[in-house]
This record gives C-alpha cells, sequence and structure tokens, in this order.
C-alpha cells in the first residue's frame, strides 16, 4: 500500500489511524483547533467516516525517515455538501511502520 493510499484511507476508514503516532497533533480551521493525539483518537470515534475523498494536486517531499505530502481534499458524506480542504501530513517511517505524526487543513 501507498503512502497516498494510507492518506487516502485516513478520511474514510476509522480503522487506518491505528498507526497515529502517540505524540501526533492535528490542526484545523475555525474551531476545530488544535488536537493532540488523545483528542484525534476521541474525535475519531464520534464523527462519521466519509464516504470518499478525492486527494489531488499532490505534493510528496521526502527527507531521511520523514514524509511530507501536501494536496487538496475533496471529501463526501451522504446528505452534506463537499468538504474542501487545502491539507498536508507529516509521516514518520521508523521501526513500528509508517506513522502520521502531523496533519492540517485549511481553507
Amino acid at each position: 500500500m501507498t503512502l497516498w493510499d494510507l492518506e487516502t484511507r485516513l478520511w474514510t476508514d476509522r480503522d487506518a489511524w491505528d498507526g497515529l503516532h502517540p505524540e501526533a497533533v492535528m490542526v484545523f480551521p475555525g474551531d476545530g483547533g488544535l488536537m493532540d493525539a488523545d483528542a484525534i483518537r476521541a474525535a475519531l470515534a464520534e464523527a462519521p467516516r466519509w464516504r470518499e475523498a478525492d486527494l489531488t494536486e499532490r505534493r510528496e517531499i521526502r527527507q531521511g525517515d520523514i514524509r511530507i505530502l501536501a494536496y487538496r481534499a475533496v471529501a463526501r458524506r451522504e446528505g452534506e455538501a463537499p468538504y474542501r480542504a487545502n491539507c498536508s501530513s507529516v509521516w514518520i517511517e521508523d521501526a513500528r511502520g509508517r506513522r502520521i505524526l502531523h496533519h492540517q487543513q485549511s481553507f
């Protein structure tokens, strides 16, 4: 599975977050604010997953064990308008595998 496959699954599959780094942080626009790993897990338990997510204008930077992904996302849920955001994620690969360390969304 490619890193882009994993990134897409983060939008649509709650189980994809099992690889969350224990020091992870997420940054969301508006009231979403800053979330640490515990807050991320709690939010995921409550939030409905997206039915599909299209990640376009993809960019990837590789530096040693670190990967930075940047892209535009359009995600869809039943009965809701599409959600659009500019996103970036930082992944690290270590002895435990590939894990997400940081994710940010902006409008």
